[in-house]
């Protein structure tokens, strides 16, 4: 699991996986059901950041990449 995603826990069991920025990758903090999401999250963040592209608007841009990749889930 990548070091900018934190696990939160309801009753022992995990019940989101939150994005939170570090030194490396000022991310915003968005709420996710899978990890496997919120490490997608943290890809776009990644590659948006390689690009020189605004980070702040990733909360914009994350229904459309779940869209683009044919994922229904909270965010679509």
């Amino acid at each position: 699991m990548a070091k900018n995603i934190e696990v939160e826990y309801e009753n022992g069991i995990a019940s989101c996986y939150v994005t939170s920025p570090t030194d490396e990758l000022n991310i915003p903090s968005l709420a996710f059901n899978t990890e496997e999401e919120a490490e997608l999250a943290v890809a776009v963040a990644k590659t948006l950041k390689a690009y020189n592209k605004e980070i702040y608007n990733l909360s914009n841009v994350m229904p459309y990449v779940f869209r683009v990749l044919g994922i229904r889930n909270n965010w679509v």
